[in-house]
């Protein structure tokens, strides 16, 4: 949605079987919406970031498996 919202529609055209009139509809009921509240993990309550790649060379983006804590981190006991 944020890549949507952010796009011309000259961009929004490109989407087969859409129009000049749809894109413009698109892109004006996209202005004028509220964007999403941040998604929350109901769980920690921490705030998911967007999923955007990962350019860093960080995490996979795998959740951690259950096991005991030093299992999770990859150390030996």
């Amino acid at each position: 949605m944020k890549k949507l919202r952010s796009a011309t529609i000259e961009q929004i055209q490109e989407v087969p079987g859409i129009g000049r009139k749809t894109a413009e509809t698109i892109a004006v009921a996209l202005a004028q919406a509220a964007p999403a509240a941040p998604a929350v993990n109901t769980a920690t309550g921490e705030i998911i970031e967007d999923e955007e790649p990962d350019t860093t060379g960080g995490s996979s983006g795998e959740p951690v498996t259950a096991g005991a804590p030093d299992d999770r981190r990859g150390q030996k006991t």
